[in-house]
């Protein structure tokens, strides 16, 4: 065996080795009790350190579940113990990487990059828009939003583009609204996005909201401008190749069917149907050497991708109404029902069709028997429903001469039709 693959064997031993991995522990000034709780933890050599993250931007968060933190207190990002745990992770990736078994987050990561775009090169898209086509107006709700860009950026320059679902689909009035009423990010969640490079700003994105109570040509039209804008910013279509698009989908969507028994496609439904078109723009464009412009025009108006995915669907059949059954002309009447009878007990009697409008509490009635007990007034204004259940007596109020309270089971209405 040579000189050099003998160091590299030798090298490949020491990822594996629970001796050397203590030993640049040790050397990394990492606490005794800090470099046990690691190995408790299952990463007892170099290589499975190196391999414990996939991604250098969950690197604060694997340095968190490595830390040992005493129960009733929080993980300090800003700690000696912290600072060795970052050391001896970066050592073992670089030893792993010099090594010729490279870590997972050394690998390259060029295709799925995400496309950034400044608010400056936003307002440059914006000014040459407003340029070559003079006659569109760009309001907050019409002008595509700093993330959709991003979004339908990055499929354009990495030759992904696919169907944007209509969530994402913002407008400058939606990032606002989401920059308003979003939470205040805490010191923590402000240092792992510092640490990130900002990744964690991509995916706290805003998302459009589709009312599904409003009519339908206002909620497709809205999320179709702001796409036909977006890809005419970006210089992929030409704004007029792209409305004539959008314009023939939305002539099928909301065409009525001239039979009765078919029904016009949902919201839900139109949809899908985006999706579909989408999704054979995007297939026509990968296997031939089209322009976005020809593909848009060869999908609308020469192949049957619209028609087929908006074709009026069959109403929902109703059961008829069944008359009730009627009755046989030889079957006797049935007796009529005996009117109910008011027990003796019953404090709360139906009043008569005269009485049954509210009343009004008179001044001179009484309020109390004379043992105590307050008198209803919702009973005696024949608005009480407590029935027996009420704390209070449902008895007349009237006064007699005595000047004491009538006190019979009647509202006062019933007074003087009532014998004495």
């Amino acid at each position: 065996m040579s000189v050099g693959c003998a160091d590299m064997a030798s090298q490949s031993m020491a990822l594996d080795d629970p001796v050397s991995f203590r030993s640049l522990m040790a050397d990394c000034h990492m606490p005794s009790i800090q470099i046990e709780h690691i190995f408790n933890a299952g990463y007892t050599t170099i290589a499975l350190l190196a391999h414990g993250i996939h991604d250098e931007s969950k690197m604060e968060e694997f340095v968190e579940h490595l830390s040992l933190i005493p129960e009733g207190e929080t993980f300090q990002t800003f700690s000696p113990q912290s600072a060795a745990i970052r050391r001896v992770l970066k050592e073992c990736i670089a030893k792993c990487v010099l090594s010729g078994r490279d870590a997972p987050i050394e690998a390259p990561v060029a295709p799925t990059t995400k496309t950034r775009l400044s608010v400056a090169d936003v307002k440059a898209l914006k000014t040459e828009f407003c340029q070559n086509c003079p006659g569109e107006l760009l309001l907050p709700a019409t002008m595509p939003s700093l993330s959709f860009l991003c979004i339908l950026k990055d499929a354009i320059d990495t030759n992904n583009f696919t169907w944007i679902p209509w969530k994402s689909r913002t407008s400058e009035a939606d990032e606002q609204a989401f920059a308003e009423h979003r939470r205040p990010r805490n010191d923590r969640q402000l240092l792992r996005s510092l640490l990130t490079e900002g990744d964690s700003v991509l995916n706290e994105q805003p998302e459009a909201v589709i009312n599904h109570q409003a009519p339908t040509e206002v909620v497709l039209a809205k999320f179709q401008n702001l796409l036909s804008v977006a890809l005419a910013m970006l210089g992929s279509a030409h704004l007029l190749v792209v409305k004539r698009f959008h314009a023939k989908f939305l002539e099928l969507a909301l065409a009525k069917p001239r039979d009765q028994h078919l029904r016009a496609s949902s919201l839900s439904e139109i949809l899908d149907a985006d999706r579909v078109a989408w999704s054979a723009v995007t297939d026509l464009l990968y296997e031939s050497k089209w322009t976005l412009n020809d593909v848009l025009n060869e999908v609308a108006f020469c192949r049957q991708v619209f028609h087929t995915s908006l074709a009026p669907r069959p109403r929902p059949v109703q059961q008829p109404k069944q008359d009730p059954p009627k009755r046989r002309p030889d079957l006797p009447k049935p007796l009529p029902k005996k009117p109910k009878t008011v027990s003796p007990g019953n404090d709360s009697p139906k009043q008569p069709k005269n009485d049954t409008k509210d009343l009004k509490w008179d001044n001179s009635w009484l309020r109390k028997l004379p043992d105590g007990k307050g008198i209803c007034m919702r009973f005696n204004m024949n608005k009480c429903k407590s029935g027996k259940t009420c704390r209070f007596a449902h008895q007349c109020p009237v006064p007699k001469a005595n000047g004491e309270p009538c006190g019979g089971f009647r509202t006062a209405a019933r007074h003087k039709s009532a014998p004495h």
